[in-house]
């Protein structure tokens, strides 16, 4: 049937900028689109993992001309949605541990 030939999407790999405000990442054949969350590097670190940024960018790249104000360190996560609507992770913290997204774009 339909549902079993659209896998569930994996995990978003190799996120990078390649200019100073595109940022790319590896395609996956299984996305419908893709979410784009942000967040800021503090203290208390953000359990969330950043917010909804760009809701469904089509496409594995975007730009982004967010200028952080001094002293403000951001960080990004992609999610890979099917056309299902599933979501893939916002990846794995460094102890291993599966990120949080209480909040998924909509």
């Amino acid at each position: 049937g339909l549902v079993a030939g659209l896998a569930p999407p994996i995990e978003v790999r190799d996120l990078r900028f390649t200019g100073p405000d595109e940022l790319v990442w590896d395609p996956d054949r299984s996305v419908g689109d893709y979410a784009l969350y942000r967040g800021t590097v503090s203290n208390p670190f953000d359990p969330s993992y950043g917010s909804c940024r760009l809701p469904n960018p089509v496409e594995p790249f975007t730009v982004e001309d967010t200028t952080p104000v001094s002293g403000e360190v951001l960080f990004y996560l992609v999610t890979a949605r099917n056309r299902l609507r599933e979501e893939s992770t916002k990846g794995r913290a460094s102890n291993d541990v599966e990120r949080a997204n209480p909040f998924p774009c909509p």
